[in-house]
């Protein structure tokens, strides 16, 4: 597995992840939820990576 993006180094907590295939395209994708160090308080995100043959992508969405 080879994640793309280096902002992973922000996360303080993972809170829970979850698998399934987002884009339908056979491979497994990856939802994740925690905590991170935002600009004046910890705050949380969760973020969409998708799975391209091995190679995790994270999508730009805005999730709550």
């Amino acid at each position: 597995m080879t994640l793309t993006d280096g902002s992973a180094g922000e996360w303080l907590d993972i809170h829970a992840g979850t698998w399934a295939d987002y884009d339908s395209d056979g491979d497994v994708d990856v939802l994740v939820t925690g905590s991170f160090v935002g600009a004046t308080d910890i705050e949380g995100k969760s973020e969409v990576w998708v799975n391209d043959g091995g190679t995790f992508t994270r999508l730009s969405l805005v999730l709550p």
